[in-house]
């Protein structure tokens, strides 16, 4: 897999093939997407993507609320067991 397939790959599994294709065009790097959903508020985002579009269509509100979450929720392990 090239390094541009891993970028792709990795945004997909948070909005599907299409939207990361698009979403990657726009801003040209998984860095520059991630910075843009950390860096500004959900309403700032929305109105910043209203004419990206992806099959003809805005990207949905509910598509880029959870792109918003995943890049912004910290992650908490769960304590390890001990199986001993």
């Amino acid at each position: 897999m090239s390094i541009e397939e891993q970028a792709l790959y990795t945004l997909e599994g948070l909005c599907g093939h299409k939207t990361a294709k698009t979403l990657l065009t726009h801003f040209g790097t998984l860095g520059k997407v991630i910075e843009y959903f950390n860096n500004n508020t959900l309403p700032v985002i929305e109105m910043g993507l209203r004419n990206v579009k992806v099959g003809g269509r805005r990207i949905p509100a509910t598509t880029l609320q959870r792109i918003y979450e995943v890049v912004r929720v910290e992650f908490k392990p769960e304590p390890e067991t001990n199986t001993e």
